[in-house]
This record gives structure tokens, sequence and C-alpha cells, in this order.
């Protein structure tokens, strides 16, 4: 589509439904918790203190965990920017 042919189809829009429109794109988004987000603090705190806890955070498989939770969150958000754009 040509510039005025954008600028005609916009005049064509009433107002009420360009502010609706404006008005919509912010979106608020809640994080969901896990399992342990829902646990109280302090079952948290017995639970991380524990020997099985403190080896688990030093072991390889959690640092793998948690660059892989770090890139589904880069997607997610990447994902989620590229639908806005369309």
């Amino acid at each position: 589509m040509t510039p005025e042919e954008i600028a005609e189809m916009e005049k064509n829009v009433p107002e009420w439904k360009r502010n609706a429109l404006v008005a919509s794109e912010a979106q608020v988004q809640e994080e969901k918790k896990g399992l342990f987000g829902r646990l109280s603090s302090s079952i948290k705190e017995k639970v991380s203190s524990t020997e099985a806890a403190k080896k688990f955070k030093e072991s390889e498989e959690y640092q793998k965990l948690r660059e892989a939770r770090e890139n589904y969150q880069e997607f997610k958000s990447n994902l989620q920017e590229g639908i806005e754009n369309t």
C-alpha cells in the first residue's frame, strides 16, 4: 500500500476506535509462579538449606537449567516483540 492509501484508510477510522487501539497496546503480564514460588518462605528456606539443594545449585545441570530458562525468556520476549510489530 502506498502512504496515500494508508492515510486515506486512517481517515476513515473513527476517533474512538483510534483511541481504543492506542489504549489497548499496553499489556500487563503476570509472572506465573512455579511450585517452588508458591511455597511459603519458611519452607523455601528449609528446602534451600539442605545439602541436596546446595549440591544441586553448584552442579552443572543447574547451570544448564538456568541458561535454558534465560534463553526461553529471551526467545519469548523476541517472539512477542515480533508479533507486536507485525
